[in-house]
């Protein structure tokens, strides 16, 4: 369910982590879904403006994979130029710049510069109006117990950083979790589960 101060866009580790769940917590069953479902039902967004279906799989295509310590990742990969015959190998890093000017043409949002697209996101809209259901119970929730528990357990002890916000305190928290290897959500999916917490805490307070 979507909360009123919630994005209209969703970066790709949080679209990764919702979908884990619901797909047997398999990267390529993830990268299959979002390869199929790009092609028409949901919207990728490149720096934020929406990229045709039929740029999907010849041009544009999305990557999943493990890294060494098993940490599912994801990906958008360019393929190939427009209008070029489909190559076995990706489109050099150099040739981004072409592709991606000609990409936003395509889609009629080009601006008449050669600057790739620097950010992709998916749409908040699209994807939760067509995303897999849930299993019953499903190891996303133990996380998630865990992490609110340890926010709980971190703000009990130093209080709220910075400015007091629930972007103050995912990004303590994510710093932390790079040096104990512990769970954290994505910075959107992080904020959003942290702001109803931050948003209590600080109405204690002042009673």
């Amino acid at each position: 369910m979507t909360t009123p101060d919630a994005s209209d866009d969703l970066e790709l580790e949080h679209v990764l982590e919702d979908l884990l769940p619901r797909l047997d917590d398999d990267v390529l069953k993830v990268e299959g879904w979002l390869n199929e479902n790009f092609g028409g039902r949901v919207r990728l967004l490149g720096d934020g403006k929406p990229i045709h279906p039929t740029m999907f799989p010849s041009y544009l295509g999305v990557k999943g994979w493990y890294d060494p310590d098993k940490r599912p990742r994801l990906e958008v990969q360019i393929r190939r130029y427009i209008g070029e015959p489909t190559k076995v190998g990706l489109v050099p890093p150099n040739s981004l710049v072409v592709v991606a000017e000609w990409a936003g043409a395509i889609v009629s949002y080009g601006q008449g510069t050669a600057e790739p697209f620097k950010r992709w996101s998916v749409e908040r809209k699209s994807y939760e109006a067509h995303r897999p259901p849930l299993p019953p119970s499903s190891e996303r929730d133990r996380r998630r117990d865990l992490f609110m528990a340890w926010a709980a357990s971190h703000v009990a002890l130093n209080g709220l950083p910075g400015r007091q916000t629930a972007e103050d305190l995912w990004a303590d928290l994510s710093n932390i979790s790079k040096k104990k290897q512990q769970w954290c959500p994505a910075r959107s999916l992080g904020i959003e589960m942290l702001a109803p917490f931050v948003q209590a805490y600080k109405a204690g307070l002042k009673d």
